[in-house]
């Protein structure tokens, strides 16, 4: 058994902010807030992954409905929550050892700053009626389960401090961050073992991120303009457009890079079906009854002869 985390800075305890949580028919935080600003993390236990969801997930037990990327362990006695994530790194029925990696942490869902909320509820029998839908202090349960060799649990961060990155956090904030793209060995190696925050500032700032944004408009506005002059032509063309022109416009849309949105709508919605589909209906509804007895290549030839006369 071992910390999701390889520094362990709680930033909201178990049962915290008891006012706030009221609101929501709770005593308290129902688990720990782990300062983690897009980090690694891994699995406390030896378990199965039961949940993965991408856009929120609601407790079978209580019907609550929990935001964000979440990721849930069923070790032999506990389910583990972590919440807010940016990233999932397994899959639904995946078995998973005690430190190996589940994902990074971040900010989806009701969260106010990146960090891993982490909860922890018995499989059998939780107290339902704890005031904390059955979930139990998860750092309580570590620190029974495991040895000397763990980190320390620091439950106030130093002040002034911040996480120092290392070379995976430094390639999650590429990724993940202003740039959006894999880190090179030279942006490793100047970044690890700087601050985060600074990290993140000095990218937002920089000339690369400055030309990602006005590439990003231009290929927006263009983008805009193709669609603009799409829907000019679809509607000139008063009627349902030729198999070419729909084979062109949708080679157009790939060529521009543009997601099949609302040109290909509107190209759909005048063509309706394609003209193949159209021709290849009205043929089989004049089909006589001989038909079945001449051969099918024949039927065929005698098709593709009716489509060129037409």
């Amino acid at each position: 058994m071992a910390y999701p985390l390889s520094e362990v800075y709680i930033t909201q305890s178990f049962g915290g902010n008891a006012s706030l949580y009221a609101q929501w028919g709770l005593a308290g935080h129902h688990g720990v807030d782990l300062r983690a600003y897009y980090k690694r993390f891994s699995s406390p236990y030896n378990g199965v992954v039961t949940v993965t969801a991408e856009n929120g997930y609601r407790d079978p037990l209580t019907g609550k409905f929990a935001s964000g990327k979440i990721v849930v362990v069923r070790s032999a006695t506990y389910d583990w929550w972590f919440l807010h994530l940016s990233q999932i790194d397994v899959k639904v029925g995946q078995k998973v050892v005690a430190g190996e990696r589940l994902g990074i942490t971040g900010n989806t869902g009701a969260s106010l700053g990146a960090h891993l909320h982490m909860g922890c509820r018995p499989i059998k029998n939780p107290n339902m009626s704890n005031g904390y839908r059955g979930f139990i202090n998860p750092i309580t349960v570590i620190k029974n389960n495991t040895g000397t060799s763990q980190p320390p649990v620091i439950v106030t961060p130093p002040k002034g401090d911040n996480d120092m990155a290392d070379a995976a956090d430094v390639k999650a904030i590429y990724e993940l961050g202003p740039l959006e793209r894999t880190a090179d060995s030279a942006g490793v190696k100047n970044y690890t073992g700087r601050k985060t925050d600074l990290i993140l500032k000095e990218h937002a700032g920089s000339a690369e991120y400055k030309r990602k944004v006005a590439a990003e408009a231009r290929a927006e506005k263009a983008q805009v303009s193709m669609i603009i002059n799409l829907k000019d032509t679809v509607a000139g063309l008063g009627k349902r457009p030729t198999i070419e022109q729909y084979e062109q416009a949708m080679t157009d849309l790939k060529t521009t890079g543009a997601e099949l949105n609302e040109a290909q709508i509107a190209l759909e919605e005048a063509r309706n079906i394609p003209a193949v589909e159209v021709e290849v209906e009205v043929i089989k509804e004049v089909e006589p009854a001989w038909t079945k007895l001449v051969p099918s290549w024949l039927i065929n030839a005698i098709k593709s002869i009716f489509k060129k006369e037409k």
